[in-house]
């Protein structure tokens, strides 16, 4: 019997309504029956996809003797089952392929190169594990065809592990490769003679357009997403807007204070041609020369907060004449512990949007030795200050923040104008908008909402039911589901992942569609990274796990949300699925060998030589991240780690940011990036620091 696309509960009212048809007049209303269960309108479970219909209902053995409705005759020796979507219907088409897991591992022995040209980056084949060896070895691959019941039978099974994978027919739009199984590798005895079903993701149709997640808010209730730092990235100054819910930082907006207390910011000691120009503090360095630039923060006690002008900056040249006022517009960051500030500037095509040069960092000390670790850092003064000549300046329109920033921040972006007169950017015009960004009156969807992972919702509104025209980023393959966060997470040179017309990628395409449609520069460039291949920077994190053997293996192929809960989770900010006070449950989940059970056991396997010599170490102090995810990149203040007092005294400094390639660089790398050693090891192994 072929499965229809009309659910079983809407044929039962049409069979209803022809009994009612045929009933003679309506007799008198009976006693009320029991209360009925009042339906649950709140938010929707966050994860895993619904459980498919449940089919026509049970009819009893045909009178034939053959199978009931709905049962496929198992395979002794091979696999079946049925392929359904996240709407509850069947996938028509396609093929569930095996993937070998020895093939898969063998990418994880390849480098992977990701300071290529995108259009050589784009050709790459052992960046995507299963889709690429699918494309090189898709014929001679043990593949079953999925026919029009969403039925695939597999008659005999290969005799090694394998990786399961659903691909959509080559015309199917409408669907996306995957499956809930794709991601780890199965032996054949948890296959053989099984029916397993599989469930794909649905996608939106090429016409869909964005809706903004206040949309959403009408099935799925108010989420707590709204509290993640992608809804809350992009505010008006001491104001929020419906989606924003910062009541986790109570610190989040501490750099107002220092505007409401009228403090001076000088940049000093300045060096044009360092990564970081200048030096910035509230306490004016003696002598005066030293300072280049003055930025003057003050409240506007006429100006109501959260209007446009209540916060208020003045640039002052002090090496010359030199004066502009700007207005605070939109504040940016709050959550991992930073904050910068964003102002118009006048162009021949409007008003344009730029990065002030200065950061307030929550974590910063003003005793710092480091300026990387002060409470005010300077985040690109060259474009503001012309060292050479000694004059405020504005930075060009490719660096504003309009092209180069916020395609990755609003929902439903626009970009237009050009380089020479200026770039405006535009969001999704909404009620629950947080601002007019564009001045055009409207309120906009600023940051990033639901539609940035689950991609433009029109077709799954119109719909009107759950799992229509959607993505489910958990049924993507992993390479996929990571593609959504690395087109943001990535400190490509040419700014947001964009395309020749300025659109931003959609959810669920490949990384090779990534690279060779919407990026014209490398992912990574050498000053990037230390020698190591750590990363110095923020927004690595997506070239640097693509890269590494979390992402290529032939055992579990992760993706960010094996880590991140993009929904929101209690272990603030990075929204860390593991609890705060058992942090190595998120690595000994998959890691569960008995050298893995507890670090120590790992760490005395290191060293069978003296399997004493940790004994003094706490076992609260043996974290797997210590060694394997030393934070080396800087995004906002720098971290005291070590210090040494012989035989100079000396502070070593840690970044801010873990890195994501999972790799103990160990005490060759100290020389060059000291984080890595200093965190715990050097301590006591005070002979790997470099001399100072």
């Amino acid at each position: 019997m072929k499965h229809s696309r009309v659910r079983w509960t809407v044929l039962s009212v049409a069979v209803l309504m022809t009994l009612i048809g045929c009933e003679g007049p309506v007799g008198p209303e009976g006693k009320p029956g029991p209360a009925g269960e009042t339906p649950d309108l709140g938010m929707l479970p966050d994860e895993g996809p619904p459980p498919p219909d449940a089919g026509p209902p049970d009819l009893g053995p045909p009178p034939d003797g053959g199978l009931p409705p709905g049962t496929i005759p198992l395979e002794p020796a091979g696999l079946v089952g049925r392929v359904i979507d996240t709407a509850g219907v069947v996938l028509a088409g396609g093929r569930v392929v095996l993937v070998p897991a020895s093939e898969v591992a063998a990418l994880s022995a390849t480098v992977l190169d990701q300071t290529l040209t995108p259009a050589l980056a784009a050709a790459a084949t052992n960046d995507e594990p299963l889709e690429d060896i699918i494309d090189a070895a898709g014929a001679t691959l043990a593949s079953a065809t999925i026919d029009e019941e969403g039925v695939y039978r597999f008659v005999t099974l290969p005799d090694a592990s394998v990786f399961v994978v659903v691909m959509p027919a080559a015309g199917d739009l409408g669907h996306l490769p995957g499956g809930e199984q794709s991601r780890f590798a199965q032996a054949p005895a948890s296959l053989l003679g099984q029916r397993i079903d599989y469930t794909v993701s649905t996608a939106p149709g090429a016409d869909a357009t964005y809706v903004g997640s206040g949309a959403c808010t009408n099935c799925h209730g108010r989420h707590r997403a709204f509290g993640t730092a992608h809804f809350v990235g992009l505010n008006v100054p001491g104001r929020r807007g419906y989606l924003e819910d910062t009541s986790r930082w109570p610190d989040f907006d501490a750099a107002l204070a220092r505007f409401e207390a009228g403090v001076t910011l000088h940049f000093y000691d300045c060096n044009a041609a360092a990564e970081v120009p200048c030096s910035v503090s509230e306490t004016a360095p003696a002598p005066a020369s030293r300072i280049s630039f003055d930025a003057e923060l003050s409240r506007n006690a006429l100006v109501p907060v959260g209007e446009r002008g209540a916060y208020v900056v003045t640039l002052r040249n002090v090496r010359g004449a030199g004066v502009a006022t700007y207005p605070i517009d939109l504040t940016y960051g709050g959550v991992l512990a930073r904050q910068d500030f964003i102002v118009s500037v006048a162009r021949p095509g409007g008003m344009e949007h730029h990065v002030l040069p200065f950061q307030f960092q929550h974590n910063g000390v003003a005793t710092a030795s480091d300026t990387r670790g002060l409470p005010w850092a300077d985040v690109g003064s060259a474009g503001w200050y012309d060292f050479t000549a000694g004059a405020l300046r504005v930075p060009g329109s490719l660096a504003s923040f309009d092209r180069a920033c916020a395609g990755c921040h609003f929902t439903g972006f626009r970009l237009a104008g050009d380089a020479t007169n200026g770039f405006r950017a535009s969001a999704l015009p909404t009620l629950n908008g947080a601002a007019d960004y564009d001045s055009d009156g409207r309120l906009e969807d600023i940051n990033v909402g639901c539609e940035g992972c689950h991609g433009p919702g029109s077709n799954h509104v119109d719909a009107r039911g759950r799992g229509i025209a959607i993505i489910s980023p958990q049924l993507l393959t992993a390479e996929r589901q990571d593609v959504i966060c690395g087109t943001c997470h990535t400190r490509a040179a040419a700014g947001p992942a964009l395309d020749a017309a300025g659109q931003r990628p959609r959810p669920g395409l490949r990384r090779a569609e990534l690279l060779a449609n919407f990026t014209t520069s490398p992912l990574l460039t050498a000053s990037d990274t230390y020698p190591s291949g750590d990363p110095r920077h923020a927004q690595l994190e997506y070239p640097m796990h693509a890269s590494s053997a979390m992402a290529r293996n032939g055992r579990l192929l992760t993706a960010c949300t094996n880590c991140h809960d993009v929904h929101g989770a209690p272990t603030v900010p990075h929204d860390l699925r593991a609890p705060t006070d058992t942090p190595n449950v998120l690595c000994t989940g998959c890691h569960g060998g008995d050298e893995f059970r507890t670090v120590r056991t790992h760490v005395v396997s290191l060293t069978p030589a003296t399997p004493t010599a940790h004994n003094a170490v706490e076992d609260a102090e043996l974290v797997c991240t210590t060694c394997h995810m030393p934070p080396t990149a800087f995004g906002g203040a720098a971290q005291a780690g070590l210090f040494d007092s012989s035989p100079v005294p000396t502070q070593y400094w840690m970044g801010d940011l873990a890195t994501h390639r999972y790799k103990p660089s160990r005490r060759a790398a100290a020389a060059t990036q000291p984080a890595t050693v200093t965190q715990t090891c050097a301590f006591c192994h005070g002979r790997f620091l470099p001399a100072p």
